[in-house]
């Protein structure tokens, strides 16, 4: 991967995390606090990954790729997801069935600060 490429993937990677950051302070599910937390992190994180991407493409170029898979998957539907919840969960409960097993709801997800 070269440096052009890992380098926009950075930048769409930092525009991603600030969106959801923006959106979870719309939907009001975090403070404003945590809101101004997450957009001023996700901001240092770009710059970083940015000199970082000048300096070592072929690593920083997957990483952002894997920063981009976790935050689409932590906020599935958010921007109209593949994926939707209640698609997930009826996967969920079908493997469950098939194996004889239970589905049970687990603890939320609490990356980044949001609730």
């Amino acid at each position: 991967m070269n440096a052009r490429t890992a380098s926009t993937l950075v930048l769409i990677t930092g525009g991603l995390l600030i969106t959801y950051a923006a959106l979870d302070a719309r939907k009001g599910t975090v403070t404003s606090d945590v809101t101004y937390k997450r957009i001023y992190s996700s901001f240092l994180a770009t710059v970083a990954l940015g000199v970082a991407a000048d300096l070592a493409p072929a690593i920083v170029g997957p990483f952002a790729i894997l920063i981009i898979v976790a935050a689409w998957a932590k906020h599935k539907g958010a921007l109209g997801g593949i994926i939707s919840s209640s698609a997930t969960t009826a996967a969920s409960t079908s493997a469950a069935a098939a194996t004889g097993g239970t589905t049970t709801s687990g603890p939320t997800n609490t990356i980044g600060g949001a609730q």
